[in-house]
């Protein structure tokens, strides 16, 4: 309830979500969401990938979490709902420099099917492989 109220001006213009538990939501949502806050961190890693704050509650932070901040993707790690609340307030504010930062970032990326055909090869030419 006192995420919902602090949000109420968001959850008025549908511009924050907040689902229930029996709705599945899946990384299309992330794309047009102000933020996106949840327990794990997958759709808080997709959600960074298109330049929207993905905000994970996951109590470690992860090698994969650290290496996309660097790149200036915006992945956050919070404890608190005074972190949460900073964070999407700030949102409002960078949302367009966050997305147009990701395009940058992921254009400039390897597709990482050209990496695993390799590490394909490579294990095929050693003859292993075999299931």
């Amino acid at each position: 309830a006192y995420i919902e109220e602090r949000l109420r001006n968001h959850i008025e213009k549908e511009r924050v979500i907040i689902p229930t538990v029996e709705k599945a939501i899946g990384p299309a949502l992330a794309k047009h969401a102000l933020a996106v806050i949840t327990g794990g961190g997958t759709i808080a890693r997709e959600a960074a990938l298109y330049g929207v704050p993905g905000v994970t509650l996951f109590p470690l932070e992860l090698p994969v979490d650290r290496c996309l901040s660097s790149l200036g993707l915006p992945i956050k790690r919070a404890s608190s709902v005074e972190e949460i609340m900073s964070i999407i307030d700030n949102a409002e504010n960078d949302i367009e420099l966050f997305i147009a930062k990701a395009k940058e970032i992921i254009a400039n990326m390897e597709p990482p099917q050209k990496t695993l055909l390799e590490i394909l090869r490579e294990v095929e030419n050693r003859g292993g492989g075999g299931c």
